[in-house]
């Protein structure tokens, strides 16, 4: 998970809203497709094109609008100040439909459980210190500590979302191998996994980060650790 850096409403978003006391989100996609397409590639952009949760590529076609705080839980008294068409509340996950197969990852998997005492939102600014990546593709829990809350809620939340399905792991596996390289006799300087922690830190000139991209931080910022302390 990627930590988001959320962006203030655009104003046309805020313009368009105004007055339409009877918008629901329903109304908003039946009636405005051209605006939601536009609120989408406004998250798109603002995420750097990665899914908000597992940071798999997403585009337009591939992805959907989520809603942090599931749009059934809105109007509790708990929420009273965001609605299903509040932005802060909204990231672009990936899949844009659910498969039909059950396996589902992100916000299709997540459905309408929310628990934020048990759930690591990627707006968060500490998202990130909650989970770890192995060379092979995995993401656990940062805390060894199985009775912490932060095992918990980094646990709960891998469940929930299923960030931790052999597709992932196998996914960013992949990307770990191609920064990393294969050859195992000849390993990387410090200077060498510098240069690739700052690459991998850096858009592209699309805005685009590469794939999975924090998964392969952690994996070369471990490997750095162990150079330095050697």
């Amino acid at each position: 998970m990627r930590y988001i850096t959320k962006r203030p409403q655009p104003e046309w978003y805020r313009d368009f809203r105004r007055g339409k006391t009877n918008l629901n989100w329903d109304s908003f996609t039946r009636s405005h497709q051209a605006e939601k397409d536009r609120l989408k590639q406004e998250l798109l952009e603002e995420q750097h094109y990665l899914c908000g949760y597992c940071g798999a590529e997403v585009s337009m076609r591939n992805s959907h609008i989520e809603h942090v705080i599931p749009r059934s839980l809105l109007a509790s008294r708990n929420f009273q100040n965001i609605t299903p068409l509040s932005y802060p509340n909204l990231l672009v996950s990936c899949q844009a439909r659910r498969h039909p197969e059950g396996d589902d990852t992100c916000g299709h998997a997540k459905g309408n459980w929310y628990d934020p005492n048990l759930f690591v939102v990627p707006h968060a600014t500490d998202c990130e210190t909650y989970f770890a990546y192995t060379h092979a593709g995995e993401m656990i829990p940062a805390s060894s500590d199985t009775f912490s809350p932060e095992y918990r809620k980094a646990a709960t939340t891998l469940e929930k979302l299923h960030l931790d399905t052999y597709a992932l792991n196998t996914a960013r596996k992949e990307m770990i191998s191609v920064a990393l390289g294969d050859d195992l006799e000849t390993p990387l300087t410090i200077e060498e996994l510098e240069l690739l922690h700052h690459e991998y830190q850096r858009p592209d000139d699309q805005g685009r980060l590469k794939p999975y991209c924090f998964a392969v931080l952690r994996v070369l910022e471990s490997e750095l650790a162990l150079l330095q302390n050697a």
